[in-house]
């Protein structure tokens, strides 16, 4: 790959210039049409691309342009899912975040072989700094939201970082409490943050709602905030559809929009509660339902949805039995596919995994659908970031790590995104 990105290097670079360094390449610039150079380039990695930027002006306003980023991460994008089937994707990788009281740098990891590739800018040590609690959203499109809590002003400090070109974007910080509010008030209050893309628009938004502890009803306003705007927008949650629930995972963000597993009380003098998904269209800022996967018995509830993920450029769905039922020697999960986006009838059982007692907790999936987990070695109950593949239901110890549950670990494909920002 180096010597064709070497070469590619010096023949574009030649062509620029308006002829060649290489007799065998008889190409000038005007035999090349603008559109066939930009499908090449955008074929190529992400780090490739910001070398290339040197070769001229014309090149460095082409790269750096986000007509640009949206062409090469659609390239990125189905050459990852074209490459699933023999695992031979390079694009996708998997950042591994250290504690938030650690100095250690972050690691990120080739998804296909779990080689180190580089060290990178712990965001806890230099970005999100105060009292408080964190917490990382996404990816989406490469990028993720990082999120610091700090309870004590009232205030959320939020930042945009695309790990794979080191860069960040402020956020305007939000304040989340009213500042007359006791804490203990205010910690009655439930905060749900999404992170998406809207294509329509090539904007990224953030969305905050709050739920009340008590009743799970929804309480204040909902918030948005643009990446291309740069600023937050007060929704009046009476106007977007959003319903009494209570939401217990992570969001997930997938064709345009961000998508929360979670639990509605149905109606009736019983109040059970029921599995749901609540989705957000970034585009046209609502909220609505998706069915969950068709897979327990109603009466019984054997059956939960633990999380939700994207792989393979689909939908997915971890679904687990009850905790007590689920203890001995054997664990098991399975993994579920939403073919078409927002059909609940396509929802598909695509595995189910039977796990030995070296792993403990399911941490979320990969870009290419493998299944990253916390665990422990048998020999040396040493706690290892654990990747289990469930084509060959082949296990890896990927990391060793002392405090493995204070760590965060999400999976990406690498893009552009943030390279335009100052």
């Amino acid at each position: 790959m180096e010597e064709i990105e070497e070469t590619l290097l010096a023949d574009f670079a030649a062509m620029i210039m308006g002829g060649s360094t290489r007799k065998t390449f008889p190409l000038s610039s005007t035999d090349l049409p603008d559109e066939i150079v930009v499908d090449i380039l955008a074929r190529l990695p992400v780090k490739s691309l910001i070398r290339f930027r040197c070769v001229s002006k014309l090149w460095y306003s082409l790269i750096s342009g986000s007509p640009f980023f949206t062409a090469h991460f659609e390239h990125t994008r189905l050459r990852n899912k074209r490459s699933t089937s023999n695992n031979n994707s390079e694009d996708s990788h998997i950042l591994l975040i250290p504690p938030p009281d650690s100095r250690d740098p972050c690691q990120m990891l080739c998804e296909k072989t779990y080689v180190e590739q580089a060290r990178v800018e712990n965001p806890y040590k230099t970005r999100l700094r105060g009292c408080g609690s964190f917490t990382i959203l996404g990816p989406c499109n490469g990028t993720v939201a990082l999120l610091n809590f700090d309870i004590c002003r009232r205030l959320v400090h939020m930042h945009m970082w695309n790990p794979i070109i080191g860069q960040f974007k402020s956020i305007p910080p939000l304040r989340c409490y009213s500042a007359d509010k006791e804490i203990e008030v205010c910690l009655q209050d439930i905060l749900i943050f999404g992170f998406g893309y809207d294509g329509s628009t090539n904007d990224y938004k953030i969305v905050k709602f709050m739920y009340k502890q008590a009743d799970s009803s929804p309480s204040g306003l909902v918030q948005v905030y643009s990446v291309r705007t740069n600023r937050w927008r007060n929704i009046e949650a009476s106007n977007v559809n959003i319903e009494p629930a209570l939401v217990v995972s992570s969001p997930a963000a997938h064709n345009g929009f961000i998508h929360w597993m979670a639990r509605k009380t149905t109606a009736g003098k019983d109040k059970n509660w029921r599995e749901t998904i609540m989705t957000f269209d970034v585009g046209k800022e609502s909220f609505a339902e998706m069915a969950c996967p068709r897979c327990w018995d109603t009466t019984t509830q054997e059956l939960i949805l633990v999380a939700l993920g994207v792989a393979n450029d689909s939908l997915c769905a971890i679904v687990k039995p009850l905790s007590h039922k689920n203890r001995g020697e054997h664990k098991r999960c399975e993994i579920w596919v939403m073919r078409e986006h927002g059909v609940g009838d396509s929802w598909t059982k695509q595995y189910s995994v039977v796990f030995d007692r070296r792993i403990s907790e399911i941490v979320g999936l990969t870009v290419n659908g493998k299944l990253m987990c916390s665990g422990m070695d048998e020999e040396s109950h040493e706690q290892w970031l654990v990747i289990y593949d469930p084509k060959t239901s082949g296990c890896s110890l990927v990391r060793k790590f002392s405090r493995i549950h204070l760590c965060a670990f999400f999976s990406f494909t690498e893009s552009l995104v943030l390279l335009d920002y100052r």
